[in-house]
């Protein structure tokens, strides 16, 4: 179904009266026709759209004029004593449809005729468009227009000097606030510095310390190793003396052994008799006699 459906479609400009039926029982019968082409209808250029910049009222004074002026023109031609009336020829719609286009029909100077009769809908009287034209012209040197463009100018100039005023505010605001962030960014530096500054000299007072406890620690030593030393050289002096003294006393104990001996000698070479009671009694002063002198005590106490 679907494909006699399209056969249709694409054959149906050749169906007539002879091959209606036969082409309904069978829409694939009938040859399609390649010359057979679809028309279409070609599509319009975009046109410029229409527009007025002008205010409201200022666009109804225009028209106005514009009216005014066709009525002028029309019983200058006509006269008074006409049965028509302006308004059937040109009226406040044909007026209107002008003003909607003025921006494009005032853009050259003078202004452009052929978009001023295709807005109005063609030309109704001879000279018609003509004189609308002069008195578009007319209207935009006249007095009403010429104000509304100082008004206009105005205007635009109070609105630049409230932009200024509101940008120099700004501007003052930004700087005020420029320099406000400028103060309190100087002062946390400032403050940054202090506290570096406080920082560092509790640092170094810190290092004064610990290097005044260091040389004192130093200074200690070196006075325990002085004095350590001092007293060795003591030790060893006292030692030394007392070395010497016993080195003495030993030495005039000997001289005294050998004189006593000597004196014992000569005594028995002298008394023979009595020699065997001077041996005794030698000996027994060996006996009784003093011993070297021991080292004191204070020598074994002596630091190493």
């Amino acid at each position: 179904m679907p494909d006699e459906a399209l056969a249709l479609v694409d054959r149906i400009k050749q169906i007539n009266i002879h091959n209606f039926d036969s082409f309904l029982m069978d829409p694939e019968s009938l040859e399609k026709d390649e010359s057979l082409v679809t028309l279409t209808r070609p599509k319009k250029t975009n046109s410029t759209k229409p527009t007025c910049s002008y205010p409201p009222e200022v666009a109804d004074h225009l028209v106005n004029h514009l009216i005014d002026e066709f009525e002028i023109f029309f019983f200058g031609i006509f006269g008074s004593s006409t049965r028509h009336k302006p308004q059937e020829f040109f009226g406040i719609c044909e007026s209107k449809e002008i003003v909607v286009s003025i921006d494009q029909i005032t853009r050259t100077n003078p202004p452009d005729l052929l978009i001023l009769e295709k807005a109005m809908g063609g030309e109704f009287v001879p000279g018609q468009v003509a004189m609308l034209g002069k008195a578009i012209l007319n209207w935009l040197l006249g007095t009403f227009f010429q104000r509304h463009l100082h008004n206009q100018a105005e205007h635009k100039r109070f609105i630049a000097s409230e932009c200024l005023q509101i940008q120099n505010k700004t501007i003052a605001a930004r700087l005020v606030a420029k320099e406000k962030a400028e103060a309190l960014a100087h002062s946390k530096k400032e403050d940054r510095i202090r506290v570096s500054q406080a920082k560092a000299l509790e640092k170094q007072a810190k290092a004064k310390e610990i290097a005044k406890s260091l040389a004192n620690k130093r200074l200690n030593k070196r006075r325990d190793r002085e004095e350590e030393t001092r007293l060795r050289a003591v030790a060893k002096s006292d030692e030394k003396k007392k070395k010497k003294d016993l080195r003495i006393f030993n030495k005039q104990k000997a001289q005294e052994n050998r004189e006593n001996r000597a004196k014992v000698r000569k005594n028995q070479a002298e008394h023979p008799k009595v020699s065997k009671r001077n041996k005794m009694d030698e000996a027994a002063h060996d006996q009784a006699s003093p011993s070297a002198p021991a080292l004191s005590d204070d020598r074994q106490n002596v630091p190493l």
